[in-house]
């Protein structure tokens, strides 16, 4: 995003600098992702600093430590480029969308506001674990994918077709299982908006994975781009014995990418992480068991 001179004044004329620090008039500026909406920073600009953001397309602040000005990453190369310039309804705080290049914060984080995110997600497994009981969870007689017979079912796909609920188990995913991989992958049909919210508050690309031969098209087993080395999260709805799953780390394996880790929402604990960890060697991580609704194998 960049804006000409006389845009650029247009916008200036609207915003109060009147945060009075070192002896500078300055507005509050927060930086927030704008692919994932997640809140990066919050800094200062003088008129100047606002000025070159708005002209040259790369975030400028007013530096009040350095009492100078700071185009973000100058020095240390985690740059960020302006894609949407919001101003707050007084004049008083601007918000910035900006496609952030390596970390946001001084410390190697990727926002300033890391260091206390962690707070409350036990909170948040516990509202994950009664939404599953009361919106997935029927008693009866059931045949599973596997063949086998079950009294209870787990209908996880109800269950996120509501927004907020799939929210938080793309936030309890993002929290904890996204480091140190370049995809999330997940198999049609349970795991494809899980895949994609997770995709969606990480950054990460994903891949869609389909259980059978496709006739018609490109014909192509994995819908999304996988390169050779690329590390892969693997991720379903419900994992039993882990048939299904380890076909989907097949799939994936063909393209020379390899799956460093597999996450379902609930495991059933019947036999998946075993069959895993013998066959592949790759670990299989849940956001719950079973147990934490009640049941047993």
């Amino acid at each position: 995003m960049k804006l000409t001179e006389g845009e650029a004044d247009e916008v200036l004329g609207r915003l109060s600098f009147k945060r009075r620090l070192g002896g500078k008039d300055l507005i509050v500026a927060i930086a927030r992702s704008w692919t994932t909406g997640e809140v990066l920073m919050q800094a200062y600009m003088n008129t100047e600093a606002a000025r070159l953001t708005l002209t040259s397309g790369m975030v400028t602040y007013w530096s009040t430590s350095r009492d100078e000005m700071w185009v973000k990453g100058s020095t240390s190369g985690d740059r960020q480029e302006l894609k949407g310039f919001s101003i707050d309804c007084d004049g008083d705080a601007i918000l910035l969308d900006v496609n952030q290049s390596g970390h946001a914060c001084h410390t190697g984080l990727d926002s300033c506001f890391d260091t206390y995110r962690h707070i409350g997600v036990e909170e948040i497994k516990r509202e994950l674990v009664d939404i599953v009981k009361g919106e997935a969870l029927a008693m009866g007689e059931f045949t599973l994918t596997s063949g086998k017979k079950s009294g209870y079912y787990l209908d996880i796909k109800r269950a996120i077709t509501r927004p907020q609920n799939l929210s938080l188990i793309a936030r309890l995913v993002a929290l904890h299982h996204v480091g140190g991989v370049d995809v999330i992958a997940g198999p049609e049909l349970g795991a494809i908006p899980i895949v994609a919210s997770v995709a969606l508050r990480s950054g990460l690309p994903y891949v869609m994975l389909r259980k059978g031969e496709r006739a018609h098209g490109t014909g192509k087993p994995i819908e999304g781009e996988l390169k050779k080395g690329d590390r892969v999260l693997l991720m379903d709805d419900v994992a039993t014995t882990g048939g299904s799953l380890l076909k989907s780390i097949e799939a994936i394996e063909e393209t020379g990418a390899r799956v460093n880790l597999v996450i379902c929402v609930v495991d059933r604990l019947e036999g998946a992480a075993e069959l895993l960890r013998k066959e592949k060697n790759v670990e299989l991580a849940s956001l719950m068991t079973i147990g934490d609704l009640g049941l047993s194998p």
